[in-house]
């Protein structure tokens, strides 16, 4: 794998093509997704969870090593933080889990959940200028899709 500054310059340039080629602003998020699982080479699994008005949440989309058909959402304390538009990292199960919300209208619309294996990746402070980076630049772009 490469340095984590050229990983992260390299899903910037992906990311910032996945606006070019959006189709809508479902195939705009989804495609975010798919370059920050392509790029990480697998090693990062990533899911989309939409929220309705009444606060359901459902699972969207997932890019992951395994085709799990059951992946819930964490439904502790953290996730309740990322709702109410924290970046949140915590720990669990021996892997490092990134919520990411987008929050549009007041309300939280999507949660981005990145789940990073620790052998395989160490979170620093240039990750969470990263996800502050990405979820900026969804409320920037996205706007053209509404």
């Amino acid at each position: 794998m490469n340095n984590k500054s050229d990983l992260l310059d390299e899903m910037r340039m992906e990311i910032g093509l996945s606006y070019d080629y959006a189709k809508n602003r479902d195939d705009f998020i989804i495609r975010i997704l798919s370059a920050i699982h392509d790029i990480s080479n697998g090693c990062a699994k990533v899911h989309l969870y939409g929220f309705e008005r009444n606060g359901l949440k459902r699972l969207i989309h997932h890019f992951d090593s395994q085709n799990n058909e059951n992946i819930q959402p964490d439904t502790t304390g953290y996730q309740r933080l990322a709702e109410y538009g924290h970046l949140v990292v915590t720990e669990r199960n021996g892997q490092q889990i990134f919520m990411i919300p987008v929050i549009e209208g007041g309300r939280i619309h999507f949660l981005i959940e990145i789940i990073l294996a620790d052998e395989h990746y160490e979170v620093t402070d240039e990750d969470f200028i990263f996800a502050e980076e990405l979820v900026h630049f969804i409320k920037a772009k996205g706007r053209r899709f509404q």
